[in-house]
């Protein structure tokens, strides 16, 4: 990582985001990439390499049961649900999960970009909130 003295760059943070990926760790791994693109923007070159670290990351999540077939089921009960310290995103995929729909199908209904979305679900899952079928 670079230390608060060097400039900060697309590279360092797509190179931080790999860093992050290979120690598991999705939601660092996204917000640096998420970073990356807004700090250089028109950097087409950058926006490729972010795109295949995009991939990576779906496949990681895929390998980890969060597969585009995969049907979230919650495991907290609804009685559970308000009193849960919960972010609005988790929320609101939670209020889509009925037990029926695919987590491909989730991730298109909801209004957050598609590597947001299943972090989401990740995150939900890893909680114990919800299961994979």
């Amino acid at each position: 990582m670079t230390s608060p003295s060097e400039k900060t760059s697309g590279q360092s943070l797509v190179s931080t985001a790999k860093e992050m990926l290979t120690g598991g760790d999705f939601a660092r791994t996204v917000r640096c990439l998420q970073a990356a693109v807004i700090l250089e923007h028109d950097d087409l070159g950058l926006r490729e390499i972010v795109a295949e670290v995009e991939r990576e990351v779906r496949d990681r999540f895929t390998a980890e049961g969060l597969a585009p077939r995969a049907i979230p089921v919650l495991e907290t009960s609804l009685d559970e649900l308000p009193t849960l310290d919960l972010e609005p995103t988790e929320g609101f995929i939670l209020s889509r999960i009925d037990g029926r729909s695919t987590v491909d199908a989730i991730v298109k209904i909801s209004p957050l970009p598609e590597l947001e979305a299943l972090l989401v679900l990740w995150k939900l899952r890893d909680g114990g909130h919800i299961r994979l079928d």
